[in-house]
């Protein structure tokens, strides 16, 4: 059973001490093994607590930031994910969490298995199917079902970066980021084309201007730390 979450905001903790795993916002992910037999892979910023009461029969968790899950499997004894506006009972499932804007915004993406949504007092609100994204506002109380790519959306525990629907412009910015290069998209026109691709992070740059250049009629020049980029003639 495998889970992805991204939790951002406040995470209710109570009294109980928890013993706390955290990435720096410098550090790579982080793969770490629970005492049930679950792998978490935690991401940049992020912090999962676990209570002293973790065990087989009482398996709850606390996260903070970003993290993915491959939980072990166990009907009797369900996987759960608390945050401040909603809770996640996992009862055999893949699913993508995130929590953001102190915990008012909830993105739930499900790949398999089944996934049950409950309210701040665990009563059970929504069951989620495959393939289902779920948007809950917590200030208006309103959920939003859509129908979602989840093995892109999921992606990123591999140490990929994933585009989705994304303008060539807010690609070659990220880009630039990543590896600390001037990149100088000079086809005003091809700016605000949308494209879909997951990027491994162990490419080079080259070997991603070379998928880029496959995605989109794009001409790239590398000079030193300057990449310039051309729309190319078809």
């Amino acid at each position: 059973m495998v889970v992805s979450l991204s939790i951002f905001g406040l995470i209710r903790s109570g009294s109980e001490d928890y013993t706390v795993i955290s990435v720096a916002e410098n550090e790579s992910i982080k793969k770490v093994r629970l005492d049930d037999g679950t792998l978490v892979w935690l991401s940049a910023s992020s912090e999962l607590r676990i209570p002293e009461s973790f065990s087989r029969s009482d398996r709850n968790v606390a996260l903070k930031g970003k993290a993915y899950f491959d939980v072990q499997r166990d009907p009797e004894s369900p996987f759960r994910v608390t945050s401040r506006y909603m809770n996640l009972k996992v009862t055999g499932t893949s699913f993508d969490l995130l929590v953001e804007d102190e915990g008012r915004h909830v993105e739930t993406i499900l790949v398999s298995g089944k996934v049950i949504l409950q309210n701040s007092r665990n009563k059970d609100v929504f069951e989620m199917s495959p393939g289902e994204k779920v948007v809950y506002e917590a200030q208006s109380n309103h959920y939003t079902v859509s129908t979602v790519d989840v093995n892109t959306l999921t992606s990123w525990h591999l140490d990929q970066i994933t585009f989705e629907n994304a303008t060539l412009r807010e690609i070659v910015n990220k880009l630039s980021l990543i590896y600390d290069v001037n990149i100088n998209l000079e086809s005003k026109k091809l700016a605000d084309h949308r494209y879909r691709c997951v990027i491994n992070r162990e490419e080079t740059l080259k070997e991603v201007l070379d998928i880029l250049s496959y995605l989109a009629p794009i001409h790239y020049r590398m000079e030193g730390n300057e990449v310039f980029i051309t729309e190319r003639e078809v």
